[in-house]
């Protein structure tokens, strides 16, 4: 049996770097992809992967980087950096038969790549009570209005009440609302405990919370969905910061 794999998360500017050690196998795969998704909740600009401390055992397990990715470029377009293989590793990553992804010596090198870009964001953990979901949206219009995106405040509102709602309904555990403003979108995340809620037949199939807001969701958001991450869920959305074409941006009072 192979050794397990730990995984340590740093964050380095806007961008998060998974540091995996140990014994990459089918078995420990798992490991490696539940942290690069885990990282996805905190909207970075890249999730580097830090591969210099690990020995594969078994080469289709490499495979598990780019399903990884793939999920990562939907949810919500964040690129995967392999950094620091062996040679041995990255031989069998240039031969493009476990994925193609970008490759670097090491970590400082693919954040040399990597545009410099300012951190906006803004977060904060609510209790589980009636008043959440009010918060959640005096926090996307106090989002907006610091980001001078006064026109996106009623859509961020709609988004953030509702994940906000669902999570209060189905998981009653502590939750946590991110905001984060990227160069064309406006990224919402929500993360709570596990449900164990049924789902409704109209929901997405990876849909925790069911609920009727659905076609709300699909009416404002660019593109949303559901996350599985440790001990929980994370509901994401994008939405766009661009005022529609002969639209003025409205200002708040």
């Amino acid at each position: 049996m192979a050794a397990a794999l730990r995984s340590d998360i740093e964050q380095v500017g806007a961008c998060l770097i998974v540091v995996l050690t140990g014994r990459l196998a089918t078995a420990t795969a798992p490991i490696a992809r539940l942290a690069v998704l885990k990282c996805l909740a905190d909207h970075p600009d890249a999730v580097l992967v830090d591969l210099s401390a690990v020995t594969v055992v078994q080469n289709v397990a490499l495979t598990v980087f780019a399903a990884a990715a793939q999920r990562a470029s939907r949810w919500p377009g964040i690129p995967v950096l392999l950094c620091g293989p062996t040679p041995a590793t990255a031989g069998l990553l240039a031969g493009g038969g476990y994925g193609r992804l970008p490759v670097y010596a090491s970590t400082t090198e693919a954040l040399a790549a990597l545009p410099e870009r300012r951190i906006f964001s803004l977060s904060e953990t609510l209790l589980p009570v009636r008043g959440a979901a009010r918060r959640s949206r005096r926090m996307a219009a106090e989002a907006c209005a610091r980001w001078d995106i006064p026109h996106v405040t009623d859509s961020a509102s709609i988004v953030t009440d509702e994940f906000v709602t669902r999570a209060l309904a189905h998981a009653a555990t502590m939750i946590d609302v991110r905001l984060a403003l990227r160069r064309r979108y406006l990224m919402i995340a929500v993360h709570a405990g596990n449900p164990g809620a049924a789902r409704a037949a109209n929901a997405p199939a990876s849909d925790p919370w069911p609920d009727p807001g659905t076609l709300l969701l699909d009416s404002v958001a660019r593109r949303w969905g559901y996350q599985q991450v440790d001990g929980g869920w994370v509901a994401w959305a994008m939405l766009n910061i661009s005022p529609r074409p002969g639209v003025a941006p409205r200002r708040l009072p």
